[in-house]
């Protein structure tokens, strides 16, 4: 605990700054590769910790009784249990930085003055792909449950990981997928409707 404490927490310091810079990155329009790089390095980062913390779940498997390890889990399924995330908001908010620029759209049509072309295409845009984001906001819900689950279950370090991978690899295609989005609505919106925009985002 000593070792490895300080460095988690410096590693989840460094993603939290990251997943600002991404933010910034998107509302300035920076290219989508500046902003997967960015989204690469966090990746490394949670990989990191998660490893860590794998080898700390090996360790107490290794060293305590089964009867220790059974008082353990139940202590911390009490303390710590899996945070169910229901609301779309709070679901795409968990699990990428990048802002949700459709949703201004969605609820502040009117003060953006859109087009009935321009809320033609956005809506066609939402209808394809709103479905596609929910898909794997919740496949990266539900590969977290499975990780805490397996963890508890002392499922075998290796497995999880692959989960970890798997997570990654979402949060990338939900980035890309939203800068995407992004990319969209420059094209469309005026230089006037793109700044209201920015402003209700930031």
């Amino acid at each position: 605990r000593e070792m490895s404490h300080a460095k988690i927490q410096e590693k989840l310091m460094e993603i939290s700054q990251l997943e600002k810079e991404i933010k910034s990155l998107s509302l300035a329009g920076v290219d989508a590769e500046e902003i997967l790089k960015k989204e690469t390095e966090a990746e490394v980062l949670r990989s990191e910790i998660a490893n860590t913390k794998f080898l700390c779940h090996n360790l107490l498997m290794e060293t305590l009784s089964p009867e220790q390890w059974q008082t353990l889990v139940t202590a911390y399924e009490k303390d710590f249990p899996f945070l169910e995330r229901s609301k779309m908001m709070e679901v795409m908010q968990h699990v990428n930085p990048v802002p949700n620029y459709m949703k201004i759209i969605e609820s502040d049509s009117n003060v953006l003055d859109l087009s009935p072309e321009q809320a033609s295409k956005f809506e066609a845009w939402r209808l394809e792909n709103h479905p596609k984001m929910m898909e794997m906001a919740n496949q990266i819900i539900d590969l977290e449950r499975e990780i805490y689950t397996g963890s508890l279950q002392k499922e075998q370090k290796e497995d999880l990981l692959k989960k970890v991978v798997q997570i990654n690899q979402v949060r990338t295609e939900i980035v890309r997928t939203k800068t995407n989005c992004r990319d969209m609505l420059m094209h469309f919106l005026d230089d006037g409707q793109w700044q209201i925009l920015l402003e209700k985002l930031s």
